[in-house]
């Protein structure tokens, strides 16, 4: 789900930011299945902000949902630790420049943990995908681990949003996609209203931290 005007206020930014979810989902394939992915089709684009469906393997549906949901818990840890922890805890050193500048290196960790974090645990589901699937392609891990992290990283920081709407094999694993797509809806709200409560410039030094430029992009 689009919402940031950016990505959707021109026809030539949407289809870039279209084109980089198709790459690097065919990516993220790669890192978890040797088998050839078919072309990603797109099912609908809904109105208001724009909603855009796409199919894909449920098995890979699956494990980038988990994927959305490790970013936005530790995204939402961070956006509470800047918007109320961190200034009280600053307060309370009465002016200790040692504590405060340990304080700001704490702040920077766990800035970088949203991407390391999510780049982490792509890295752990291909390792776990391996150990049933030895054909898994194992050339460029880091290349395609830093695409997955990076399109992941920029999809969130800007408020927008993935839903889960795929359909299970069986009952049991309904019940277990039902959990994990109230999960990650759980997560995102959790994000978007602790995002509201940063101040202006705070929230632009997260965009412009973590939105892809397009000199990072291949042609």
């Amino acid at each position: 789900i689009f919402k940031d005007l950016k990505s959707t206020g021109s026809l030539k930014e949407f289809s870039k930011v279209l084109n980089r979810w198709n790459r690097m989902l065919l990516v993220y394939h790669t890192l978890l299945t040797s088998k050839s992915p078919d072309e990603i089709s797109l099912i609908e684009i809904q109105n208001g902000s724009i909603d855009v469906i796409f199919n894909i393997d449920f098995d890979i549906a699956v494990d980038l949902t988990e994927l959305l949901k490790t970013g936005l818990k530790v995204y939402g840890a961070y956006l509470l630790y800047k918007s109320k922890t961190a200034k009280e805890i600053i307060l309370s050193y009465m002016g200790n420049v040692k504590l405060i500048k340990q304080e700001k290196e704490r702040e920077k960790l766990m800035l970088e943990n949203i991407k390391d974090s999510i780049y982490q645990t792509a890295l752990d589901q291909h390792k776990r995908r391996l150990k049933v699937d030895k054909n898994i392609d194992k050339t460029a891990i880091e290349v395609k681990l830093e695409e997955v992290s990076s399109v992941i990283t920029d999809h969130i920081i800007k408020g927008n949003e993935l839903k889960l709407l795929t359909a299970p094999k069986d009952e049991e694993e309904e019940d277990d996609v039902k959990d994990l797509g109230s999960e990650l809806r759980e997560e995102t709200a959790i994000v978007r209203e602790r995002f509201k409560k940063l101040e202006p410039a705070e929230k632009q030094f997260l965009i412009e931290k973590y939105t892809i430029k397009e000199e990072n992009i291949d042609s």
